[in-house]
Protein backbone atom coordinates (compact mmCIF):
# COMPACT_ATOMS: atom_id res chain seq x y z
CA UNK A 1 0.00 0.00 0.00
CA UNK A 2 1.23 3.65 -0.86
CA UNK A 3 1.78 6.39 1.97
CA UNK A 4 1.27 9.18 -0.52
CA UNK A 5 -1.51 11.14 -1.96
CA UNK A 6 -2.26 9.42 -5.59
CA UNK A 7 -4.91 11.58 -6.97
CA UNK A 8 -2.76 11.97 -10.29
CA UNK A 9 -1.62 8.50 -10.72
CA UNK A 10 -4.31 6.64 -10.50
CA UNK A 11 -4.11 4.81 -13.40
CA UNK A 12 -1.59 2.75 -11.52
CA UNK A 13 -3.47 2.54 -8.07
CA UNK A 14 -4.57 -0.48 -6.59
CA UNK A 15 -8.12 -1.05 -6.01
CA UNK A 16 -8.70 -2.66 -2.32
CA UNK A 17 -11.97 -4.19 -0.51
CA UNK A 18 -11.59 -2.82 3.60
CA UNK A 19 -13.23 -4.13 6.06
CA UNK A 20 -13.61 -1.99 9.22
CA UNK A 21 -15.63 -1.37 12.19
CA UNK A 22 -17.61 1.68 12.59
CA UNK A 23 -19.60 2.97 15.56
CA UNK A 24 -23.00 4.40 16.27
CA UNK A 25 -24.42 7.23 15.24
CA UNK A 26 -25.03 9.14 19.08
CA UNK A 27 -28.68 9.36 20.50
CA UNK A 28 -30.08 12.93 20.10
CA UNK A 29 -33.15 12.79 22.42
CA UNK A 30 -32.41 12.80 25.81
CA UNK A 31 -32.69 8.96 27.65
CA UNK A 32 -32.31 7.56 31.16
CA UNK A 33 -28.96 5.77 31.46
CA UNK A 34 -31.03 2.61 33.67
CA UNK A 35 -32.56 2.19 29.53
CA UNK A 36 -29.23 2.25 27.54
CA UNK A 37 -29.32 -0.44 25.72
CA UNK A 38 -25.95 -1.76 24.28
CA UNK A 39 -24.70 -0.24 21.19
CA UNK A 40 -23.42 -2.50 18.73
CA UNK A 41 -20.44 -1.54 16.37
CA UNK A 42 -21.56 -1.90 12.81
CA UNK A 43 -19.39 -4.29 10.45
CA UNK A 44 -18.59 -2.12 7.32
CA UNK A 45 -17.03 -3.00 3.73
CA UNK A 46 -15.42 -0.08 1.79
CA UNK A 47 -14.16 -0.91 -1.89
CA UNK A 48 -12.03 2.26 -4.18
CA UNK A 49 -8.60 3.56 -5.16
CA UNK A 50 -6.27 3.47 -2.17
CA UNK A 51 -5.28 7.26 -2.72
CA UNK A 52 -3.76 7.46 1.13
CA UNK A 53 -2.30 5.83 3.84
CA UNK A 54 -0.44 6.20 6.71
CA UNK A 55 -0.50 5.03 10.20
CA UNK A 56 -3.36 6.93 11.24
CA UNK A 57 -5.67 6.89 8.57
CA UNK A 58 -6.46 5.03 5.17
CA UNK A 59 -8.28 6.74 2.44
CA UNK A 60 -10.39 5.09 -0.46
CA UNK A 61 -11.82 7.02 -3.27
CA UNK A 62 -14.65 4.70 -4.99
CA UNK A 63 -15.56 7.43 -7.47
CA UNK A 64 -12.78 9.30 -9.49
CA UNK A 65 -12.95 11.45 -12.51
CA UNK A 66 -11.35 11.11 -15.87
CA UNK A 67 -9.73 14.86 -15.27
CA UNK A 68 -5.92 16.09 -14.96
CA UNK A 69 -5.27 16.74 -12.52
CA UNK A 70 -7.26 13.86 -11.18
CA UNK A 71 -10.62 14.48 -9.09
CA UNK A 72 -12.29 12.48 -6.97
CA UNK A 73 -15.85 12.65 -5.08
CA UNK A 74 -17.12 10.36 -2.35
CA UNK A 75 -13.55 9.99 0.03
CA UNK A 76 -13.97 7.35 2.51
CA UNK A 77 -11.39 8.01 5.81
CA UNK A 78 -11.29 5.21 7.82
CA UNK A 79 -9.17 5.31 10.94
CA UNK A 80 -6.14 2.15 10.83
CA UNK A 81 -7.34 1.35 14.09
CA UNK A 82 -11.10 0.35 12.84
CA UNK A 83 -9.50 -2.16 10.04
CA UNK A 84 -10.01 -5.42 10.42
CA UNK A 85 -8.94 -6.57 6.59
CA UNK A 86 -7.73 -5.68 3.18
CA UNK A 87 -8.11 -7.61 0.25
CA UNK A 88 -6.11 -5.95 -2.95
CA UNK A 89 -8.92 -6.38 -5.58
CA UNK A 90 -6.76 -5.76 -9.19
CA UNK A 91 -3.97 -7.92 -10.62
CA UNK A 92 -1.33 -6.19 -12.61
CA UNK A 93 -0.06 -9.46 -13.82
Amino acid sequence: MSSDLGFNRLDNSDVYMVEWIDGTLPVSEWQFLEDLSTPEPVHCTSVGFLVHEDTEILVLAPNVGDTIPRQASGLIRIPMCSVTKTTLLTDKG
